[in-house]
């Protein structure tokens, strides 16, 4: 008899080695509600996936776990993961908290955000980070890569790219190899954003100011793709200069890749990363990358954060537990409050 999941969202891309993962593990069946945007449009298609589910898994806890927090039956047991976009949006006040029997958070920070302002939550949630193949990102640094730094993403402007650069500058002053390497789509590649003003005031001044450096020619700027385990292996320290982060899903990916982490004090970045990885201001950011500049002493430190990484974030251990969350629902999945009293279970003889 199979266990069928229903998976539901707008964005998959932090959880598909999960959803991969029930794909090919014998006794389980997938099903994939995706929509566009937010909130769930196509009730009836939602509906109708929902009969079949034992499962159901929100992706986000936006528009579609309010949704089926209000349409699931008794029977059906309901997995919530949250982000940290949803903490600023008004769903979470419009979600049925007594239909979600697993609310899944990412990162402690988030755990701590959530417990302060629904603590009759407490039981139900359990902190899963987001999963990595670090086999992917496990390949060889290139000669140099010691020498570069990079960044994945600089918008919106709360990536604080400007910072960043500063370090570039900093280091630049001490040896002329560093290269700021920065990784995705351009801020005007982005509707939304490009249409706010105080969003392209930033950028304009941004780029004017590498324009107008001496470093202008040591900043590269790599489009967005899906090459980003063979870029690592020219990084040698990635850069987390936001004002604010979820887990920042690029440094733990960094670190699979042996990229040594350098960590802006973000809330909640110490409950998470070593607290040798994180700086204060851009003069503690440049004296990291420093602390490992020798060949040597930089590989010791390569195969450290690999093993953090692989520790902390393989798919494998992810996938595990929650092996061991949805076994705890098992045990009710073919036993629905709508069945006759008498007849067979689904699947059964």
């Amino acid at each position: 008899m199979k266990c069928t999941i229903l998976f539901n969202g707008h964005d998959f891309k932090f959880l598909d080695p999960v959803i991969s993962h029930y794909r090919e593990k014998p006794g389980f069946e997938v099903l994939i509600d995706s929509h566009r945007a937010h909130v769930i449009t196509d009730t009836d298609a939602s509906r109708k996936m929902l009969e079949k589910a034992d499962t159901v898994f929100c992706e986000w806890a936006l528009g579609n776990a309010v949704w089926y927090s209000k349409n699931k039956r008794k029977d059906q047991k309901l997995i919530v993961r949250l982000h940290r976009q949803e903490l600023t949006t008004s769903y979470l006040n419009d979600i049925e908290w007594e239909n979600v029997d697993h609310l899944i958070l990412i990162c402690p920070r988030n755990l701590d955000i959530i417990l302060e302002r629904f603590p009759f939550l407490k039981g139900k949630t359990k902190i899963i980070y987001n999963p990595i193949d670090c086999d992917s990102f496990d390949l060889p640094k290139l000669y140099g890569s010691e020498f570069n730094l990079g960044m994945i993403g600089n918008a919106p402007k709360l990536k604080a790219p400007h910072l960043a650069f500063e370090i570039l500058e900093k280091l630049k002053r001490i040896d002329s190899r560093y290269t700021l390497f920065i990784k995705g789509k351009q801020p005007w590649e982005y509707d939304w954003l490009w249409r706010r003003t105080e969003e392209r005031a930033y950028y304009d001044a941004f780029y004017a100011r590498i324009k107008n450096s001496p470093c202008a020619n040591s900043v590269v700027f790599d489009p967005h793709g899906n090459d980003i385990g063979d870029w690592f292996s020219k990084i040698g320290f990635i850069l987390s200069t936001s004002d604010l982060e979820g887990s920042h899903q690029a440094v733990a990916e960094g670190m699979a890749s042996g990229a040594v982490p350098v960590i802006r004090n973000w809330a909640g970045s110490e409950q998470l990363y070593p607290d040798r990885f994180i700086f204060r201001n851009t003069d503690e950011a440049a004296a990291l990358v420093r602390k490992w500049s020798s060949r040597e002493h930089y590989d010791r430190e390569c195969k450290s954060v690999k093993q953090f990484a692989r520790e902390l974030f393989h798919q494998d251990i992810i996938n595990a537990q929650y092996d061991a969350l949805i076994a705890e629902a098992a045990v009710s999945v073919h036993n629905r409050g709508d069945a006759v009293p008498g007849a067979p279970l689904r699947g059964s003889a």
